[in-house]
């Protein structure tokens, strides 16, 4: 009977003894996914604090453009419009329709001596 217990002893030893470069290959391993798994972490903290920067910037501009449509009074659909039309007008100079004749000169009165 001692014999038995003896000889399950060291199956147990030879079986630690073989499992050993794994245990501790297991053990880098967990160390190397903690480590990526903080760096992870980190980094996705790191952008979700960017896009939520941007989205408030977004929104603070987002309300100043409305404002300011409000204020002068046009529908985004007619600025765009009127942009369009602005830019298809552009070539054409405007004149004065106060003005008769362009190229006529007015009369001067003599200077008197």
């Amino acid at each position: 009977m001692k014999t038995e217990f003896e000889q399950i002893r060291q199956q147990i030893h030879e079986i630690r003894n073989f499992l050993g470069p794994l245990d501790i290959k297991l053990e880098n391993l967990d160390h190397q996914i903690s480590k990526s798994r903080l760096t992870f972490e980190t980094k996705a903290a790191e952008l979700e604090s960017r896009i939520a920067i941007n989205s408030s910037e977004i929104a603070l501009h987002s309300e100043q453009i409305r404002q300011i449509l409000t204020f002068l009074k046009l529908p985004v659909a007619a600025l765009s419009a009127q942009s369009a039309s602005n830019v298809e007008n552009r070539g054409a100079a405007p004149f004065h329709e106060d003005k008769q004749n362009h190229g006529e000169i007015p009369p001067q009165t003599p200077a008197t001596t």
